[in-house]
């Protein structure tokens, strides 16, 4: 197999030769035009990119690569003066060569230089287009980002609701040694009690009324893999014990079942609330809020982080005009400055969604701040709603005022959960009691008086 090591610093070759050991041929070139003649003459099975080249930054040299070979596998070498490589299919420190490199190699290649043919390798290549950004806030949680993923311990991903936390754990899962395994990502907050245990540790067949076949469970799917558990703050403190004891012990047993089966998985667990409160409030065990936060990794609402508006924005509307068969348009100026402007409470996500209402709504080539929102520079604004007498309780006000939140966001109830700091689990909860009140569609928008 050919190691092709692209690197302006000749003595770094010499680590990544005894890093990988016996068993690899290894090619060199210290800039892009050396880098490209090898890849079209040799055609190495996987290149290793050291920071930056002579004549080209890492961005660069990454999409110079992929026009000669969209297959070939870079690995990127992050150094401490240098950003990570989000553009490359794994990417590690410097400081993880000399143990981590040959296992990344296997992982992206095999030992004989091709794909697994029996199970594909996860590449990050499938993701690096939605992880973008070039804000210092951005680059300093993709470093973090890059030395999580090297370590295959649990992870805790702190965020607001559409701040890319299942992508970012997606990320993490394909620059990882488990890649090659399986990503299974469940939603616990859509679990009912009843069934949790089944979801995800399985259950026979014939093990309860309705259950006519064998079912594996998330654990079962996600061997030698990584297990995503989103919004894991809606877990209800009775089922902890039962994910707390598959993590600890390792090993779990289906319902019905009578035999314990191994869970090698890593978990990657993800919420919007606080833990540390919960836990202080006895909402969630802290035991379990132990095992799951290894390590963390708080990401950056958008708010924070609008340097980086103009890269998601050119992302978004290239994914959907292609999506949508029509030519992208231009973005005014003045919708740029709008988007600035505006507060972001539903983050990334609440972007794409407005960049799918203005593609779908507009005909034109250009884009204004109308097409994004109703009126420019709009946030949400304050609830119209003026305290007259106290005739009032606490209930119709909270009530009224999540149906305001509910209206301001067009229903969406992840954003609104986020702006009104409540999960989804909760929010739908309230939802579901004022609809068994029957308390009728009283005017959102009118006072109390």
């Amino acid at each position: 197999m050919l190691i092709l090591v692209a690197s302006a610093k000749p003595n770094t070759w010499h680590r990544v030769k005894k890093a990988l050991g016996q068993g690899f041929a290894i090619s060199y070139s210290v800039d892009l035009k050396g880098t490209l003649a090898v890849i079209k003459g040799h055609r190495p099975s996987l290149v290793v990119l050291w920071s930056s080249l002579l004549d080209a930054d890492t961005k660069k040299s990454i999409r110079c690569i992929r026009r000669i070979d969209q297959d070939l596998r870079v690995i990127g070498i992050t150094t401490s003066d240098s950003a990570p490589q989000t553009d490359a299919d794994a990417c590690l420190s410097e400081e993880e060569v000399p143990g981590s490199l040959l296992d990344a190699v296997n992982t992206l290649v095999g030992s004989e230089g091709q794909k697994p043919e029996s199970k594909p390798v996860a590449s990050l290549a499938a993701y690096r287009n939605m992880v973008v950004g070039k804000s210092p806030q951005f680059l300093r949680q993709m470093q973090i980002a890059s030395r999580i993923a090297a370590v295959d311990v649990n992870v805790l991903i702190n965020g607001e609701s559409g701040t890319g936390k299942e992508v970012m754990a997606r990320w993490i899962h394909c620059s990882s040694h488990r890649a090659r395994g399986p990503f299974e990502a469940v939603d616990l907050p859509s679990i009912p009690d009843e069934l949790f245990e089944s979801i995800l540790f399985g259950h026979e067949r014939g093990a309860f009324t309705g259950a006519t076949a064998q079912n594996q469970g998330s654990f079962k799917r996600a061997q030698r893999g990584t297990l995503f558990l989103d919004e894991i703050s809606s877990l209800k403190l009775d089922l902890q014990p039962k994910l707390l004891r598959a993590i600890q012990e390792r090993e779990a047993r289906s319902v019905g079942g009578q035999e314990p089966m191994p869970c090698d998985v890593r978990i990657i667990a993800a919420t919007n609330a606080n833990l540390k409160e919960a836990v202080r409030r006895g909402e969630f065990r802290s035991d379990l809020y132990y095992r799951l936060n290894v390590v963390a990794l708080d990401l950056i609402p958008l708010r924070q982080r609008k340097d980086d508006i103009p890269a998601l924005l050119e992302l978004f509307v290239n994914r959907y005009t292609d999506r949508f068969n029509r030519k992208a348009p231009e973005v005014s100026s003045e919708a740029r400055r709008a988007l600035y402007a505006y507060n972001w409470p539903g983050n990334i996500r609440e972007l794409e969604n407005r960049v799918q209402r203005a593609l779908l709504l507009s005909r034109s080539d250009r884009l204004s701040a109308e097409d994004f929102f109703d009126e420019p520079n709009t946030g949400a604004g304050e609830p119209p709603i003026q305290f007259g007498e106290c005739n009032r309780n606490l209930a119709d006000v909270e009530r009224l005022y999540i149906n305001w939140v509910l209206q301001k966001t067009n229903g969406n109830q992840s954003q609104a959960a986020q702006i009104l700091q409540i999960d989804r689990k909760t929010l739908r909860n309230k939802l579901r009691s004022y609809s068994e009140q029957d308390l009728g569609d009283e005017p959102v928008l009118q006072s109390i008086s």
